[in-house]
């Protein structure tokens, strides 16, 4: 591909969501007070239906972080008993935590990907208190006449379930003008993709290839019988994403940290600089899946490298990304950087003097 004048490598494959909450679908049936949560009247005309129950807008833990096995590090190891942040697998921003406003839906979940919480509703199986049998059946949500030409579905998801526990419903019922939700019958259900890593927040999804041509509505179902602790589910709603790829959405100009084990496969962003003894602050980072994420562990402030600093003035978002034509692969992330304040870079002064190979500038100055 380079020698044909495409030399930018897997940047050319990675496809971003911009804005996910702008391509949320929209419900069929306007008059559901929560749509996520469904119609909680039973279908006279769907048999299977079941409505909702167990299934809360703060049903999702306080953190819902991916940690790797300390073996992971080899020569490392001993590194994790002094910061067993290093463990951490997933990307930034997918960890979970808690916000203190609510929601649309009254969620406090912090959500990921660049979420608007004020147009995405959240709801999850977890209970801290008490795990209990739960089901969930989101109202319809329609699908556009124009959704084929779109590469996938994706919905943002957490938590630790079989993939048979979530599915997506489909119909190809014609959808009426005022057509209640309950009334509406599925033609078939799929299952969605799920790359990991899990309990984070990732994003399940479906290549739109690979369901009927005729659908017009899709709904989420949801089951959770598995009463143990560490088993949850947590669900958004299904969104059709337009999409640029990765060498569109961060080019060959901004200032980017590229993990080791991703620098072969992205030649064409340019790495931040050095000038004057500071370095340039990052836009972005592109780093490994899961599988390499402890490969990362020099970069870290024990190991001296620049996630040392950065970390600690830069907030990192993953931004949702899909790899064109393998979906399923966990090909790594893309994070972009925000500060946690409104620092900006610093002034330097700076001359060259000529000094004889005698010189000394001794002692030490501090």
């Amino acid at each position: 591909a380079a020698l044909a004048g495409k030399p930018c490598g897997m940047a050319d494959k990675v496809l971003v969501e911009s804005d996910p909450s702008q391509f949320l679908l929209e419900p069929v049936d306007k008059t559901l007070p929560n749509p996520l949560a469904g119609s909680s009247t039973p279908s006279p005309t769907d048999p299977d239906h079941r409505p909702t129950s167990g299934f809360t807008p703060d049903g999702i833990p306080d953190s819902v972080d991916t940690k790797a096995p300390s073996g992971a590090f080899g020569v490392l190891a001993r590194d994790t008993a002094i910061n067993p942040d290093l463990l951490i697998a997933n990307s930034g921003g997918t960890g979970g935590g808690t916000t203190t406003s609510a929601g649309i839906n009254g969620s406090h979940a912090e959500l990921p990907f660049e979420l608007d919480p004020a147009r995405t509703p959240v709801l999850g199986s977890y209970n801290a208190d008490e795990q209990t049998p739960s089901t969930l059946t989101s109202g319809w949500y329609r699908l556009p006449a124009d959704w084929r030409d779109r590469p996938l579905l994706s919905l943002s998801a957490a938590g630790l379930f079989a993939p048979s526990n979530l599915k997506l419903q489909y119909t190809d019922q014609e959808l009426t003008p005022g057509i209640k939700d309950n009334s509406i019958v599925p033609t078939g259900s799929i299952g969605l993709i799920d790359p990991g890593p899990r309990p984070s927040w990732r994003n399940v999804r479906i290549d739109t290839a690979s369901l009927p041509k005729d659908l017009t509505a899709v709904r989420i179902v949801a089951t959770d019988y598995d009463l143990a602790a560490d088993h949850f589910i947590v669900v958004t709603p299904p969104r059709l994403p337009q999409m640029q790829t990765l060498q569109e959405v961060v080019g060959s100009e901004a200032p980017t940290h590229v993990d080791w084990t991703s620098g072969l496969f992205v030649p064409c962003q340019r790495p931040f600089n050095f000038h004057a003894g500071v370095a340039e602050i990052p836009e972005w980072r592109i780093r490994p899946g899961a599988d390499l994420a402890a490969v990362s562990a020099w970069q870290s402030a024990l190991g001296g490298g620049p996630l040392g600093w950065l970390e600690v003035s830069q907030r990192a978002n993953t931004v949702a990304t899909y790899l064109s034509d393998d979906i399923g692969r966990d090909w790594g992330a893309l994070e972009r950087y925000s500060s946690y304040d409104d620092a900006v870079p610093a002034t330097i002064d700076y001359s060259e003097v000529v000094r004889s190979g005698l010189w000394s500038p001794a002692p030490i100055r501090y």
